[in-house]
């Protein structure tokens, strides 16, 4: 009788054994499926971050350059248009025509936001014993015994590794959503900005190089001009990430920053 009670206790441990197994393999596999997903998303919105600034660039501020040149040939005094010459000079517009390589900086492989703190075996089993808990397997005689208290262990781990993945899937989320309204300010700000190169070409074609055929309407369109092309730099310049991936706190800035003055320009 003690023979088949024995057999029986170890049938169910080992069909428990199964079960959290089945279930350890699930939380792992969901785990991993949502920091892949949310990594994708985060590096897609950061790499249209990336396109965005490159493509401004190449283009607009290209353009801006030879607008720049010319509106620093008018003979304007100091005090009659803010120190033009000191707002945006051409040779620092020069320089960003790279962008910062912090900007640039990939988001980590998605499994390395999961392993982190982890080791995992050839196939793919959480190993987290502790010398205490491995002596104390190892003092089990019931080989289901030991199966099922490993895979107790193994499943509190695969649940652990859950709780860590959406918590790296919250800062993935508020990457991308940074990297989208940075994205989404370039694309108004730029809008805008070509307008502006547009205007101000008409006024200096239309008026010369004489300060005093410049109206004071026309003097504030040209610092639009250069107020726009100073907005558009500084958030080309803003990192999205920081050294250790997290979110730049100079990208917020600069997200603020440019959305204050897209109200004050809806305003004039």
């Amino acid at each position: 009788m003690g023979l088949f009670r024995s057999i029986y206790e170890s049938m169910q441990m080992d069909k428990q054994t199964f079960v959290k197994r089945e279930k350890t393999y699930n939380i792992q596999a969901e785990a991993m499926a949502l920091i892949k997903h949310r990594s994708q998303i985060a590096n897609d919105a950061v790499e249209k971050v990336m396109n965005r600034k490159r493509a401004i660039l190449s283009t607009s501020m290209q353009t801006f350059l030879d607008v720049y040149r010319r509106i620093i040939k008018i003979d304007f005094r100091q005090s009659e248009i803010i120190a033009v010459s000191e707002r945006l000079l051409p040779d620092e517009l020069v320089k960003i025509k790279a962008i910062k390589p912090d900007t640039l900086n990939p988001l980590p492989e998605p499994g390395s936001w999961l392993k982190k703190g982890f080791e995992l075996d050839k196939i793919g089993h959480i190993v987290v014993f502790r010398t205490s808990i491995t002596d104390w397997l190892d003092s089990l005689d019931n080989q289901s015994e030991k199966e099922l208290a490993y895979a107790k262990i193994n499943l509190k781990a695969a649940e652990v590794l859950k709780e860590q993945a959406e918590t790296n899937a919250a800062v993935l989320d508020a990457i991308a959503k940074v990297a989208e309204k940075m994205s989404a300010l370039l694309t108004k700000l730029n809008a805008l900005f070509v307008r502006s190169m547009q205007y101000t070409t008409e006024i200096i074609d239309n008026n010369g190089y004489s300060r005093n055929n410049y109206s004071e309407n026309d003097r504030k369109a040209l610092m639009t001009c250069i107020n726009l092309a100073s907005a558009i730099k500084s958030i080309i310049d803003a990192p999205v990430l920081s050294s250790d991936g997290s979110i730049a706190a100079e990208s917020v800035k600069a997200v603020e920053t440019g959305n204050q003055y897209i109200d004050i320009l809806n305003e004039i």
